[in-house]
């Protein structure tokens, strides 16, 4: 399920929050603990919950993993969070500074 787009200033705001640091290109995956991953999780459910998803129902979340690089002119980061029977949550964002000289942050968000 991919969520629609709420707003630009929400979607940025999000996006913004919960991102780690971005990695530089070509970093190794960065695991998340149980902790971090339920936190985020925490962030981005009541977007779920708006859209209606059901997915992950009636799971926890075990952990998580970023994947990802920067550059000076953009980027992109992964986030994938994981639970205990098999769901998943990928957070996908992308951010571009070459346009127009403004940063323009794309965030897309995906439950199994």
């Amino acid at each position: 399920m991919t969520i629609k787009p709420i707003t630009v200033v929400f979607a940025a705001a999000l996006a913004l929050s919960i991102a780690a640091p971005a990695m530089a290109v070509g970093d190794l995956p960065g695991k998340l603990s149980q902790r971090q991953a339920a936190a985020i999780y925490k962030k981005i459910r009541p977007l779920l919950v708006a859209e209606g998803a059901t997915c992950p129902a009636g799971q926890t979340v075990e952990t998580g993993i970023v994947t990802g690089g920067s550059s000076p002119s953009g980027g992109s980061q992964t986030t994938t969070i994981m639970f205990n029977r098999g769901g998943k949550v990928v957070i996908s964002r992308t951010w571009d500074l070459n346009v127009g000289k403004k940063l323009t942050i794309s965030t897309k968000i995906d439950c199994s």
